[in-house]
């Protein structure tokens, strides 16, 4: 019987998860790929060039109001930022703001065919991050560099409007 229910466990834990599907977008030459389960947000991005890439949502057209998470992939491997935009071209980091940071990058590439990254993010309840429900609108921003520094100004930038 220890064997069965064992061997029982051991099989759930091997069994993907399979809650939530995966939604993908691919617009102006970047793809971001999501699927949330619960209050976690696992993801990934990928733009055509070397640089930062960001995604931004928010309840709102625009980008102030967003959760911004903005990665890297340099020499020292990937990097990401959890951030809030409070206005045009200004958006701290969330940890700076009093919040709770959410972000864990997974894993980060970059090559001749661009800048790839996968995370996960929390969804913590605190004001800055998304709190949407399974069918609600909202409205993506993705954004890429040619430059590793968050500060560079993106080369592209666009917004469309999901279903979360």
């Amino acid at each position: 019987m220890k064997f069965l229910v064992l061997f029982s466990l051991t099989m759930m834990m091997c069994v993907p998860d399979t809650r939530g599907p995966w939604r993908e977008i691919t617009q102006n030459g970047m793809t971001f790929r999501w699927k949330v389960t619960g209050n976690m947000l696992e993801g990934s991005v990928h733009a055509p060039l070397q640089g930062w890439v960001a995604v931004g949502v928010s309840p709102r057209t625009g980008i102030v109001g967003s959760n911004l998470l903005m990665f890297r992939v340099d020499e020292a491997g990937a990097y990401g930022e959890d951030q809030y935009v409070t206005g045009a071209g200004v958006h701290p980091t969330i940890a700076s703001l009093g919040g709770r940071p959410g972000l864990r990058v997974v894993s980060g590439e970059q090559s001749a065919d661009g800048t790839t990254v996968h995370f996960e993010l929390m969804l913590y309840d605190d004001g800055y991050h998304p709190q949407f429900q399974a069918g609600d609108a909202c409205f993506l921003t993705l954004a890429y560099s040619v430059a590793d520094e968050f500060d560079h100004h993106s080369r592209m930038r666009t917004e469309a409007e999901i279903t979360w």
